[in-house]
């Protein structure tokens, strides 16, 4: 398994690639595999749980 740190650059590097949208980060901190906080500084948007989900 991938040290968090690595899991982080490949995330962000692909995120600033564009190969992950909005949707795909908020379902990566959903599932545990980024944190809210790797999100921001990421995406420079806070997470908000209320927007992910079905509801």
């Amino acid at each position: 398994m991938m040290g968090s740190a690595t899991i982080y650059k490949v995330v962000k590097n692909a995120y600033d690639a564009g190969r992950y949208s909005i949707d795909d980060m908020r379902l990566l901190v959903f599932t545990g595999t980024i944190t809210a906080e790797q999100y921001k500084v990421i995406t420079s948007f806070d997470y908000n749980e209320e927007e992910t989900g079905e509801g």
